[in-house]
C-alpha cells in the first residue's frame, strides 16, 4: 500500500464530530522543539496498520495569537494536493489548550545528512538529484498558488529515514510553512525568512514580489551545495549585513570554490547563476529550471560517473557554516512608497478545517524549527 492511499484510509477512519488527538494517535518521542511549536512522532489507533507518522504541536498557553497562526498554516497545508515533493498533512486538531498538525514521517533534514550521511562518496549529479526533488517540490507548491519563503537545506527532508545516503539519491521533500503564504494577485511585500537565502527583491522597498523569491533561494541552497559558501557575506554573522549586501548587489558572487576543494562544471554554474539571476523579471521558473542541461543530464548514462570528484568535503564545511545559521525572521511589512535601494525589479475541539479564517497570506508568524526536526 502506498503512502498517499495509507493517509487516504487514515484520513477516512478518522471521526468528523468532536474529533480529540489523544483519541486517535498515540504521542511518542520528542523529535524537536521551536520557537512556538514542539514536534513529536506519533502512531494512529487505527485497524489500518498503525501508521507511523509525525505532529506538530502549539501549546496555545504559550504565546498569545497561535491558534490564527496554527489555522493559518492549515488552511495552506490543505490548498497543497497530495505530490511526493511535498510533505502531506494528514490530520489537524484544535482544542483549548493544544493545536495539532498531523503529518508523515520522514528523516533528516538535507543540513544534518551532511553531518551524518557518509558525503564522501556525493558527486556532483548526486547534488543535481536533490536540486531537482527541491525545484519539482516548488513546481508542485506554486501551482497551488503557495509561496514557500523559507527554502533552505534545514527545510529540506530525506523521505525515508535517517540512514539514507545522498550519493544513494534518496527523495527528498520540502517541509514547514510556518512562513509560506498563499499568493494574491498583486504579489507579497513582506520581508521574512532566512537572511542569506531572501532574494533582493523581498528586501528592495519599491517591490512587490512572487514565486521567484523560492527560485532564488534554492539558487542560494545550490551554491552553498556547490561551492561552500553563501553568495552574499559567507560567514557574516549580522543578518542585517547581509541583507544589505543582498539587496544593494555591488559584490557579486564568485562561482569560486576555495583552493582544493571540487570545482562544478560549467553546467552546474549556469545553473546556479540562472536561480542567482537578480532580476527577478529574467530569472526562470521552477519548470524553465528543471529543464536546465545540469538537472536534465541525470536522465542520461553517465559512464564517468566514478571519475568525478566528491563533493564530501565541500559538505562538510557547508555543515560547519549553516550550523551558525541566522534563525528565520518573523514577516515584516515593508514600506513601498519608497524609490531608494531600487535595482529595477470556536468549540472546545474542532478539526481546523472547520476555522472560518480567511487570512492566508502569513504577516505575523515564525516557526524556526530545529536542525533535527523531521517534519514541517
Amino acid at each position: 500500500m502506498n503512502l498517499f492511499r495509507s493517509i487516504s484510509h487514515l484520513k477516512q477512519s478518522i471521526s468528523q464530530k468532536n474529533p480529540r488527538f489523544e483519541d486517535h494517535y498515540d504521542l511518542k518521542q520528542k523529535l524537536g522543539a521551536g520557537s512556538f511549536a514542539t514536534v513529536y512522532a506519533c502512531e494512529a489507533k487505527t485497524d489500518r496498520g498503525g501508521l507511523q507518522v509525525a505532529v506538530k504541536v502549539f501549546d496555545r498557553t504559550a504565546k498569545r495569537g497561535l491558534r490564527r497562526e496554527y489555522r493559518g498554516e492549515c488552511q495552506l497545508l490543505r490548498m497543497i494536493t497530495p505530490n511526493e515533493q511535498c510533505v502531506q498533512m494528514i490530520d489537524a486538531f484544535e482544542s483549548r489548550k493544544f493545536c495539532h498538525i498531523v503529518m508523515e514521517k520522514c528523516g533528516v533534514s538535507v543540513q544534518d545528512a551532511f553531518v551524518k550521511g557518509c558525503v564522501h562518496e556525493v558527486n556532483e549529479l548526486d547534488l543535481a538529484h536533490l536540486c531537482k526533488c527541491m525545484l519539482k517540490g516548488l513546481q508542485h507548491l506554486h501551482e497551488c498558488s503557495v509561496v514557500h519563503r523559507d527554502v533552505k537545506p534545514a527545510n529540506l527532508l530525506l523521505a525515508n529515514g535517517s540512514s539514507e545516503l545522498l550519493s544513494s539519491r534518496p527523495l527528498v521533500k520540502i517541509c514547514d510553512l510556518g512562513l509560506a503564504a498563499q499568493l494574491p494577485p498583486r504579489g507579497l511585500n513582506e520581508i521574512c525568512g532566512t537572511a542569506p537565502y531572501m532574494a533582493p527583491e523581498m528586501l528592495l522597498k519599491k517591490t512587490m514580489y512572487r514565486e521567484g523569491v523560492d527560485i532564488w533561494s534554492a539558487g542560494v541552497t545550490a551554491y552553498l551545495m556547490l561551492f561552500g559558501s553563501y553568495p552574499y557575506k559567507d560567514r557574516c554573522f549580522d543578518p542585517s549585513l547581509v541583507k544589505e549586501a543582498i539587496r544593494d548587489g555591488k559584490t557579486v558572487p564568485k562561482f569560486q570554490v576555495r583552493k582544493g576543494f571540487a570545482q562544478p562544471s560549467d553546467n552546474a554554474v549556469k545553473f546556479v547563476r540562472l536561480l542567482l539571476q537578480r532580476k527577478p523579471q529574467l530569472r526562470p521558473d521552477a519548470t524553465r529550471a528543471l529543464s536546465s542541461r545540469y538537472i536534465t543530464q541525470l536522465s542520461e548514462p553517465s559512464p564517468t560517473e566514478e571519475a568525478m570528484p566528491s563533493f564530501g568535503p565541500t559538505l562538510s564545511l557547508v555543515s560547519e557554516i549553516t550550523r551558525d545559521e541566522p534563525a528565520a525572521e518573523m514577516p515584516v511589512v515593508r514600506d513601498l512608497h519608497d524609490d531608494s535601494n531600487d535595482d529595477g525589479s470556536s468549540s472546545d475541539s474542532t478539526h481546523c478545517g472547520q476555522s472560518s479564517d480567511k487570512g492566508l497570506s502569513r504577516t505575523s508568524t515564525c516557526e524556526t524549527m530545529p536542525k533535527v526536526v523531521t517534519n514541517l
